[in-house]
């Protein structure tokens, strides 16, 4: 509506309002009815009313509405369905339940391994309900199950089991396992309904314990061994079988830090003897000397296992016949004893032949009584002449056996060693040049070092205990890399240019050489560095230019990197050389000297053997030809 329209309309409504001539216009009331209050004039009559209206009202009130009424019957409906439901499934009406299905497993609990015994399986239906493409599954694995044996899986198809029918079947089997061992046996139904594809499986478990394994399988191992000494097992089978046993292996897994010595019969390979055909009643042997390197303290199991071959190569076994875990436990020796070389007593010491060389064993008494005439013996394998002039500290060396001894004679302390007593020996030795005669050179230089004790144990009474290899310890020889350098100018691969002897103001190029020659061991990472002065000037040509050699123009500095230089070099082999070019332009402040050419030459190396880093150096090139085969210009003084 406008403004105008607005304004017009209460206009009209005030002269309708204020106009005396015309009366307004009155709506019709509505018509009130009567309403007759019945009031008693008895207190109890109206008490007693207002209890029967108030009771009405609280009826009216608890009357459930539609909904309420709705909501309740769907929960009564979703209860009946739900136990409807329970009663199809587990056997109401024509429906199947696998509660109504009887499996039954008979036979024997108890048999021999190898032994062949039948299973009786009864299967009943008692549904309403025939079973389809029913089929009867038995699973067990034939051999031990240590490796993880596929098991043995047999289906049997028993078609349809009508309502009410019942099928009685027999499987015949062997197991093979452990003596006492349990085995499990799984046996399944697998079905279906008419008129769905689910597949319901009903399933009973069956255990069979081994009376006794095929073959009687036993392990003869001192339970207390020292470390680094022999050790003799003995490893029995038997054959229990009533039929020979075919293709028969043995295999033995050794437990970290033991080693096989040496065994009769001789092993073919690996860890696996073939044994062959056994007999029944047949009785074979395997004898072992095995070597524990471990330390002290540590339990050690020894795992033998014996069973059919397999057909495949990735295999070893067909089945697992027998196994057994035997343990063992390593003690000290009665004198225990540690070998120290240049400070290290353990892994592989390397060795250099400058100078002497020392080293010690410290001994103890780990007995709870007392040593008599004790003796410490250290015997050295040097197979290639090595070490020369051993000498030792209150002892002996007997040149013959290689061996240095230590007894009461030459150390009173071990006439009589007490209980928990220590003590330390003290030897040392020099070494042979690793270059022999006709430029041969030692190849791979080893020595080992190992300790033998003697002694008489009073705990014992009066028990003479000897034992060898008590401790020991391997020490390899570095191989003697040599670095050596050459200032040329009149001879070398390049023509070089300018005078000679060097003048002031002219430029002068000079050939420089590295040379390296190596004895014993092959060396890797091998590499020469040196830097070159300010007034000295690279000039990029090298002989050979294989790449090995650069330049770095911000540090000055040329590098070799020949990387592996093989033993006997510069003996055996051609000595190792790159020659490089540089160039000088004297200056007045440096006439009547020889002028460096480069600064100190270093050399490292990692020796391939004993993997140690080795270093050399040289002292700086300069412009006098030490090596050069004219003389002119050999002092390398710079004139006017």
């Amino acid at each position: 509506m406008s403004e105008s329209e607005k304004k017009g309309f209460i206009e009209t409504t005030e002269n309708n309002l204020y106009q005396s001539k015309k009366p307004p216009s009155l709506r019709r009331r509505a018509r009130l009815r009567d309403h007759v209050v019945d009031i008693s004039s008895n207190w109890e009559d109206a008490q007693k009313t207002f209890s029967e209206k108030a009771s009405s009202m609280q009826s009216s009130m608890k009357k459930p509405s539609f909904f309420k009424k709705l909501f309740l019957f769907s929960g009564i409906f979703l209860l009946g369905a739900l136990i409807f439901a329970v009663y199809t499934f587990l056997g109401g009406g024509n429906s199947v339940s696998t509660g109504n299905i009887d499996l039954v497993v008979g036979g024997k609990t108890f048999v021999d391994g190898g032994e062949e015994f039948e299973l009786q399986l009864e299967l009943t239906n008692r549904n309403t309900a025939p079973l389809s493409f029913a089929e009867l599954i038995i699973e067990y694995a034939e051999g031990s199950t240590e490796l993880g044996d596929t098991p043995v899986r047999i289906r049997r198809p028993l078609e349809r089991i009508p309502a009410g029918g019942s099928v009685l079947e027999t499987q015949t089997m062997r197991l093979f396992g452990e003596e006492g061992s349990q085995r499990s046996i799984r046996v399944a139904l697998e079905y279906r309904i008419e008129g769905s594809n689910a597949i319901f499986v009903k399933e009973v478990p069956y255990m069979v314990t081994l009376r006794s394994s095929p073959i009687q399988l036993s392990v003869n191992l001192p339970e207390l061994v020292i470390p680094n000494q022999e050790v003799p097992a003995t490893i029995t089978l038997r054959s229990n079988a009533t039929t020979v046993l075919q293709d028969i292996v043995l295999q033995v897994e050794y437990p970290q830090d033991v080693t096989l010595v040496r065994s009769e019969p001789e092993i073919e390979q690996g860890n696996v003897w073939n044994i062959g055909d056994i007999s029944p009643g047949q009785s074979k042997e395997i004898s072992l000397v095995l070597l524990a390197n471990a330390v002290p303290g540590q339990e050690k199991i020894l795992r033998v296992r014996v069973g059919t071959k397999a057909s495949s190569q990735n295999e070893i076994f067909a089945a697992i016949l027998n196994s057994s875990l035997t343990p063992f436990f390593l003690q000290s020796a009665f004198l225990d004893t540690t070998i120290t070389v240049m400070g290290q007593s353990s892994g592989v010491v390397p060795l250099s032949n400058a100078g002497r060389i020392s080293g010690s064993i410290a001994w103890r008494n780990t007995l709870g009584a007392s040593i008599q005439d004790a003796s410490i013996r250290l015997r050295i394998q040097d197979d290639q002449n090595v070490i020369t002039l051993p000498s030792v500290t209150g002892g002996f060396f007997d040149s013959n056996s290689m061996t240095l001894v230590w007894d009461k004679t030459r150390d009173s302390s071990l006439g009589n060693v007490s209980a928990n007593q220590s003590g330390t020996l003290n030897f040392s030795f020099e070494l042979n040049s690793l270059v022999e005669s006709g430029n041969t050179v030692v190849q791979n230089p080893e020595i080992l070092f190992s300790v033998d004790v003697q002694g008489i144990d009073t705990s014992q009474g009066a028990l003479v205990r000897d034992l060898t290899n008590v401790s020991s310890l391997s020490s390899r020889v570095n191989t003697n890399i040599a670095l050596a350098t050459k200032t040329l100018y009149h001879s070398g691969p390049f023509q070089n240019t300018g005078a000679m002897p060097p003048r002031v103001g002219q430029k002068t190029t000079y050939t420089l050489q590295w040379l390296i020659s190596n004895t014993a061991n092959q060396t890797r990472e091998t590499e020469v560095r040196a830097k070159l002065p300010l007034y000295v000037n690279w000039e990029g040509t090298t002989n050979p230019s294989d790449g090995t050699i650069t330049y770095n123009t911000p540090t000055r500095e040329v590098i070799w990197k020949p990387d592996v230089v093989s033993l006997g070099t510069g003996f055996s082999e051609p000595v190792r050389t790159m020659s490089f070019k540089v160039s000088l332009t004297p200056s007045v402040s440096q006439v009547g000297s020889s002028v460096a050419l480069t600064e100190t030459v270093f050399l490292t190396a990692r020796d391939a053997f004993t993997n140690a880093i080795l270093r050399s150096q040289r002292n700086q090139h300069t412009t006098q030809l030490l090596n050069d085969i004219s003389n002119v210009g050999g002092d390398g003084k710079v004139v006017q």
